[in-house]
């Protein structure tokens, strides 16, 4: 049985889309408007990304046989993936 939350986005569309305005705005883009199509393949796609991330993280949870996840799982993923990741755990 497929559940909703599976069906639907996990994000708000509004918050997500002054996101993304926002992060244009800041790039001094010409483009300040999107389709609504777009949009939604975007925050699709970003969704997507995260869920995989998170499944990464927490198999390197489960194989150091804790439950919880912790930063070290989080950057030990993202090296191991050779993903960019921007560890703001000390910004102030």
């Amino acid at each position: 049985m497929i559940r909703a939350s599976e069906k639907d986005l996990l994000l708000c569309r509004l918050p997500f889309e002054w996101l993304v305005l926002g992060i244009l705005l800041k790039m001094k883009t010409p483009a300040t408007r999107l389709q609504s199509s777009a949009l939604f393949a975007l925050q699709e796609e970003l969704e997507t990304y995260f869920v995989e991330i998170f499944r990464d993280v927490n198999l390197c949870a489960l194989h150091a046989k804790r439950k919880k996840i912790t930063r070290r799982n989080k950057l030990r993923t993202t090296y191991l993936n050779n993903v960019p990741f921007v560890d703001n755990h000390y910004a102030k």
